[in-house]
């Protein structure tokens, strides 16, 4: 009989990169805070790579509270993956126009 075939090695966060011959893969992450802007360099790291364009990504809530920085995000992650859904976290509802918040 012959011997099963070796999944491929799956990613197992954003830093590691996955193997080219696998099924899409559904990631999730929460709290990117990328207002620091140490969080958004990692960000645009990690999804510039092209290593995830037939994955999708759930960015689950608190990524910025400035809605430029939001929407700067959600570009750099859209950009980087097949699908991106979006849940708002606390942060993001306490947001300004232009600024950030003084409270969460």
């Amino acid at each position: 009989a012959a011997s099963p075939r070796a999944a491929p090695a799956a990613a197992t966060s954003l830093s590691e990169a996955p193997s080219r011959d696998r099924r899409p893969r559904l990631y999730a992450i929460s709290d990117v805070h990328t207002d620091h802007p140490e969080n958004m360099a990692w960000l645009k790291r990690a999804c510039g790579r092209g290593d995830f364009q037939d994955d999708g990504l759930i960015l689950a809530g608190d990524v910025a509270c400035d809605l430029d920085v939001i929407r700067e995000t959600l570009g750099v992650c859209a950009a980087g993956f097949r699908e991106v859904a979006f849940c708002v976290g606390n942060h993001d509802l306490w947001l300004e126009r232009g600024g950030t918040s003084s409270d969460s």
